[in-house]
């Protein structure tokens, strides 16, 4: 009806202040991981490519891209805690 407010999808400054930080500190949680760990992370979470596209492009068998993403994950995670203080 009128004169409900409609909620702003816009992010607030602080919102985009802590986007722009958690983005720096991936960017230096993935620069630390062993580079065939970094290379499946970000082929298969930041260009959307399916872990069976991933073996093909590195000729590899499905079963090593799951480790190295599992393990790449793990380490991620471990790194991103320590940043956050957790």
């Amino acid at each position: 009806g009128e004169g409900q407010e409609v909620a702003s999808e816009a992010p607030s400054p602080e919102e985009e202040m802590e986007r722009g930080e958690l983005r720096r500190k991936l960017r230096e949680a993935l620069g630390q991981l062993p580079p065939e760990q970094r290379e499946v992370i970000v082929l298969h979470h930041l260009e959307g490519m399916a872990v069976e596209d991933i073996a093909r492009l590195l000729k590899c068998p499905v079963g090593t891209v799951k480790s190295r993403l599992g393990r790449g994950r793990q380490r991620l995670k471990d790194l991103l805690q320590d940043y956050m203080g957790g």
